[in-house]
């Protein structure tokens, strides 16, 4: 018999068994005109229940993908807080 999945409340409820992961909507943090695309969306990995930033960073049409723990993703906020705060 199939277990029901128990999504959180920001999942996207797509493709989650199949993929093993939930994911968020994906956000642009970019504006027209920028010369990089920054994309971030937030995934948890259904087995370990670890939670993760994935950001999509693209220049010239190339794709590059970085994940990095959640609690990570928040001291790296602080830290360019910090810097763009100088």
């Amino acid at each position: 018999m199939n277990q029901l999945i128990v999504h959180p409340e920001w999942c996207r409820r797509a493709d989650c068994a199949s993929t093993g992961s939930h994911q968020s909507a994906t956000f642009n943090a970019g504006r027209p005109g920028d010369l990089v695309g920054v994309d971030a969306t937030l995934v948890e990995l259904e087995t370990e229940g670890i939670r993760m930033l994935r950001l999509t960073i693209t220049e010239e049409g190339t794709a590059a993908h970085y994940s990095v723990p959640v609690e990570q993703a928040r001291a790296l906020s602080d830290v360019i807080t910090s810097l763009l705060d100088v």
